[in-house]
């Protein structure tokens, strides 16, 4: 029986969060940055992505400047844009 018209497939209540970050593009987008940008902090982030070195590469992350950030989100850097949502605003 359908009670209220409701049907539930699944478990809604389920969240994956998936902490694994892809390197190929954040050093895609880094240097894309890097060209844009002269901020330090791109420079040492590229060089973390690179050697898939993950805590030095959040560290940089978090000392991006407020101008660097914008220059991310005008030049659409899309996987930049989620790792700073995802590690910058926890």
């Amino acid at each position: 029986m359908i009670n209220n018209g409701v049907i539930s497939i699944g478990d809604n209540n389920k969240i994956t969060i998936n902490n694994e970050l892809n390197y190929e593009l954040l050093v895609h987008e880094l240097e894309i940055l890097k060209r844009n940008s002269s901020d330090e902090n791109v420079y040492i982030a590229l060089l973390a992505a690179k050697s898939k070195n993950k805590n030095k590469f959040i560290s940089a992350i978090k000392k991006l400047s407020e101008k660097t950030i914008d220059v991310i989100e005008k030049l659409g850097l899309n996987v930049l844009t989620e790792v700073i949502k995802n590690y910058l605003f926890k």
